[in-house]
């Protein structure tokens, strides 16, 4: 038994990406399509195998040579929670960032949905990359090397800052993204109490965030809102033009409060019913729903981009970037369209691949995958207790993500550096010239 939990822990990239395929394929299932199930089969079954025959190569080749040790090490903790902070502040400050006011005034749905919208839809792109790098990959990540290297005050003054940032970009998943690294680190060291407060930190705060999504849970009387549309763009810049599909009209917003003014108020207990549902299906059903989506609209409704569905491709295959999560969107949810919202339908990993080469891309994304697992288990042989932690929750974001994506500007490359260059607080120096 002891055998079997140590090569678990040993391959967990691999553990994790199959895991993921296996909650994917159950969820395709759930709705009955066939073709997707049998992708997402072949998937797992040619990342497996890839995997095992990669296996067989020296483990050494992939470890990293040099680590970054003692105050240098200290210093680039330092320096990473400040970035973030620094980073966070001037999103709220210079771009009007605090949302949680804003969403807390919003009478329905649609009008908490466009606030959460506009807290990021109205940044300029270097701003929303450095949004996205920030909350995904520099809070949890500085928190994590914090408290490993012993530096527990920076570390709870990172997550701090970092649960209330999570928190106004009014994303469910933010305040787990956060905390799960650290939750995991603090089981590896046996810490369960911490773990547990962490826990419940994600969770009431992804609770208080799905009320605060969903003001017709919480409403309390039957009236009809009248609602200010001015409160909903609030987190446009008011100096730069609102995209118009934005910005819902009075009639629209006022026909969506009086529609729903005249559902019958839940208790609490409905509620916190009502709530959970919904996420559990959201986090259960729609990945494996929308890769199914996915299969149903290439190539019957549009054809293959052959790289033209990658950004940085389609400038070598000499064709425009098509954004296809973006233009499913528009095809699937043409009433939210029409209120105004922007959104993207964001797949698999690998329905990416699909989209631009079909079954072929399907197969070459598997092997990919693979090697980025092998990669991984080789890169953190001499760390192993931050192979979960930093890698975890990428893994499990390879349900809703394309992988360059989430290599690049997702901020995995960045916080694989990171975690596989610092070097352990404790053991000795000998130690790791030994190991190499």
């Amino acid at each position: 038994m002891e055998v079997i939990k140590k090569s678990i822990f040993t391959h967990s990239p691999l553990v994790l990406m199959l895991v993921v395929t296996a909650w994917l394929t159950l969820g395709a299932a759930a709705t009955g399509h066939l073709v997707a199930v049998l992708g997402l089969l072949i998937f797992g079954a040619v990342l497996a195998g890839t995997y095992a025959a990669l296996n067989t190569f020296p483990v050494h080749i992939a470890r990293p040579r040099s680590l970054i040790d003692g105050n240098l090490a200290d210093a680039l903790v330092w320096l990473v929670g400040l970035a973030a902070i620094a980073i966070s502040l001037m999103h709220h400050i210079w771009f009007d960032g605090f949302t949680l006011f804003s969403a807390g005034q919003a009478e329905n749905n649609v009008g908490a949905a466009l606030v959460r919208q506009n807290a990021t839809a109205s940044l300029p792109t270097w701003m929303m990359y450095a949004s996205q790098i920030t909350s995904r990959c520099l809070f949890p990540i500085a928190a994590v090397i914090a408290l490993w290297r012993g530096k527990h005050a920076l570390a709870i003054c990172i997550l701090a800052f970092g649960l209330l940032y999570s928190a106004c970009l009014m994303q469910k998943s933010g305040p787990i993204l956060l905390l799960l690294p650290t939750i995991l680190l603090l089981i590896h060291k046996r810490r369960y109490i911490f773990a547990g407060i962490a826990t419940t930190t994600a969770v009431v705060t992804v609770l208080a965030l799905g009320f605060l999504a969903n003001p017709t849970l919480t409403r309390t009387k039957q009236s009809v809102a009248v609602v200010d549309t001015g409160s909903i763009v609030t987190g446009s810049i008011a100096t730069e033009p609102v995209d118009t599909r934005s910005v819902v009209t009075e009639t629209v917003v006022a026909e969506t409060a009086a529609a729903e003014s005249h559902r019958p108020p839940l208790n609490t207990a409905g509620r916190l019913s009502k709530l959970g549902n919904s996420l559990l299906f959201r986090v259960a059903i729609v990945p494996g729903e929308v890769a199914s989506e996915w299969f149903s609209v290439f190539p019957e409704k549009r054809s293959f981009g052959y790289g033209c569905g990658y950004r940085f491709l389609a400038p070598l295959v000499d064709c425009e970037f098509q954004n296809y999560a973006r233009l499913i969107y528009d095809d699937f949810y043409k009433v939210e369209v029409s209120k105004g919202l922007q959104g993207t339908v964001n797949a698999a990993s690998m329905m990416t691949a699909y989209a631009n080469f079909g079954w072929p891309g399907l197969v070459g994304s598997a092997v990919l995958h693979a090697l980025i697992a092998w990669v991984l288990m080789m890169m953190f042989a001499r760390t192993p207790e931050l192979l979960l932690p930093i890698n975890a929750t990428y893994i499990f974001l390879l349900s809703s993500g394309d992988l360059f994506t989430m290599l690049l500007s997702g901020g995995w490359g960045l916080a694989i550096l990171l975690g596989a260059y610092v070097y352990p607080p404790t053991a000795p120096r000998e130690a790791a010239i030994a190991a190499r």
